[in-house]
């Protein structure tokens, strides 16, 4: 059986930015950009990344195409999505195009994953809201791949069957979940009771606000991505 084809969005920055050497080449052209951890922790739990171009003019055909969705980091999500009014850095057309993508994702039944702004972009899909000011949790001082806190698991979720009742991770964000979307619940706390982790009830959706893709390979998250992605192509194809 072919390995499961997991759509990563990206971020789009100005190509300038990342080659400033060439500027004058490069005006005002543009760079899709992922973070190398995203694909290799796929490719560790037995996935097959496909990487995203940043925008999705037909979302549909897109998804007919993959298994599971990750939904990755990067910018706030816009407040007038979200109703967290300090976002510094967003994206409304990342936005738009991610939010159709889901839409799409979740009407063909495909596992999701969202990492950290993905995570508070599933819960805005489903009329949730984030909080701003969390600036203790905006840990800049060391880096990704070492924890900075640890999280209680809820009895009896998938989060808990993934990662034990307690574990350490890496949070880097400024903005949380406030109230939870529709069918959302939450799965794991951090020590000052913000929601770490999001499952929903009837769907095969799971957001962490931390990020995985730096722990040791293959993490528990990215293994129930694959996995929920190879039993649903081959329920699909049989």
């Amino acid at each position: 059986m072919a390995l499961p084809l997991i759509g990563i969005t990206a971020r789009r920055v100005r190509a300038a930015d990342l080659y400033p050497q060439d500027a004058a080449l490069l005006g005002e052209e543009t760079a899709v950009v992922h973070f190398g951890g995203l694909a290799a922790q796929v490719r560790a739990a037995g996935g097959l990344p496909f990487l995203l171009a940043f925008a999705a003019d037909d979302p549909e055909a897109l998804v007919e195409r993959l298994d599971g969705l990750l939904l990755s980091g990067g910018e706030d999500v816009d407040p007038a999505r979200s109703g967290a009014s300090g976002a510094r850095v967003t994206s409304p057309a990342r936005d738009a195009a991610e939010l159709a993508l889901l839409d799409a994702a979740r009407t063909a039944a495909l596992p999701v994953l969202g990492v950290c702004r993905g995570m508070q972009l599933l819960n805005v899909a489903l009329g949730g809201t984030l909080v701003d000011g969390l600036d203790e949790h905006d840990r800049r001082h060391a880096p990704f791949d070492q924890p900075g806190h640890r999280i209680a698991c809820m009895p009896g979720t998938e989060t808990a069957a993934l990662y034990g009742a307690e574990t350490e991770v890496n949070s880097v964000h400024r903005q949380g979940v406030g109230t939870l979307g529709a069918g959302l619940h939450a799965a794991a706390h951090a020590p000052d009771g913000l929601v770490e982790a999001l499952e929903h009830a009837d769907e095969p959706l799971l957001g962490v606000q931390w990020h995985p893709e730096y722990h040791p390979m293959p993490d528990p998250a990215f293994r129930w991505l694959v996995a929920a992605a190879a039993e649903r192509a081959w329920t699909t194809s049989s």
